[in-house]
C-alpha cells in the first residue's frame, strides 16, 4: 500500500513538471496554446519514449530492491528458526535441493523472471557468505 501511495505521489510530480514544462516552453517561445499538427505529435512521442524509458528503469530497480530485501529477510528469518527451533525444522524435512529445469524459458516474460531468479540467488549467495564472514570475526574477538 505504501508504495502504491509513493508511486501516485511521483507521477502526480512528473506530470507536474511536465505540464510546468510545456507552459514554460509555450510562455517562452510565444507559441499559441492550441498547437496542433505533426511538431505537437513528434513531441508527444519523443516524452512518451523517455518517460517509458525511465519507467522501464525505475521498475527494474524496484524490483531488484524489492527482491533483495525479500531475500535478507526470509534469510535471517529462516536462520534464526533453525537456531530456535531445530526440532520443528527437523519434523519438516530441513533443507529441500531445487530442482531445475533443463530448457530456459521460451517467452520474453519468463526469461525475465528467470533473469531475477539468478539475480535473486546470487544475492542469496553473497548475504551467506558475509554472514558467515561476520560470525567467523565475531568468534574470534
Amino acid at each position: 500500500m505504501t508504495l502504491a501511495i509513493i508511486i501516485f505521489f511521483v507521477s502526480l510530480i512528473g506530470i507536474f513538471l511536465m505540464l510546468s514544462y510545456k507552459a514554460w516552453h509555450i510562455r517562452s517561445s510565444n507559441l499559441k496554446e492550441e498547437t496542433t499538427g505533426p511538431e505537437l505529435h513528434h513531441e508527444i512521442l519523443f516524452l512518451h519514449r523517455k518517460v517509458f524509458r525511465i519507467t522501464k528503469k525505475a521498475g527494474h530497480l524496484v524490483i531488484i530492491k524489492t527482491l533483495q530485501g525479500w531475500a535478507w529477510v526470509s534469510y535471517k528469518t529462516q536462520k534464526k528458526f533453525k537456531e530456535n527451533f531445530p526440532k520443528i525444522n527437523y519434523l519438516l524435512g530441513g533443507e529441500k535441493e531445487n530442482s531445475q529445469v533443463g530448457d530456459m524459458p521460451k517467452s520474453s516474460f519468463l526469461s525475465a523472471v528467470a533473469e531475477y531468479k539468478t539475480k535473486l540467488k546470487k544475492f542469496r549467495q553473497k548475504i551467506v557468505e558475509k554472514d558467515k564472514a561476520n560470525g567467523s570475526k565475531k568468534q574470534e574477538g
